[in-house]
């Protein structure tokens, strides 16, 4: 498994627990939308969510338009009780090199936090 493409309103956290032993093993790119109000309707907050992607090994990126920036755990926090949806994208942490390549093309912009 190279790719996920998440969309289950909420119930990220919940995939992610379940998968940890592929998530470990296959260290796949995930694609994900995710937003404060289907969080909360999951018992989760944007801030769990994070810590759960950092605990096995991942960085979140936020995407928009055509630049990404990579978001910390503690930037979860404003991310919280906003109304917004986000389209973000993980990457493990054994990937970043291939993916600032990839991603270093003239297709995307890096933004510094």
């Amino acid at each position: 498994v190279d790719f996920i493409k998440l969309d289950v309103e909420g119930a990220e956290l919940d995939v992610l627990v379940g998968g940890q032993n592929t998530l470990g093993r296959c260290k796949p790119l995930i694609v994900f939308e995710a937003n404060a109000r289907t969080l909360k309707a999951a018992n989760t907050t944007f801030t769990n969510l994070f810590s759960m992607f950092t605990t096995v090994g991942y960085d979140i990126w936020k995407l928009h338009g055509n630049a990404i920036q990579c978001i910390s755990s503690a930037d979860a926090l404003k991310f919280d009780g906003r109304r917004d949806s986000y389209n973000l994208l993980a990457v493990h942490q054994d990937h970043l090199v291939r993916f600032s390549e990839i991603s270093g093309d003239n297709h995307w912009r890096i933004i510094k936090a």
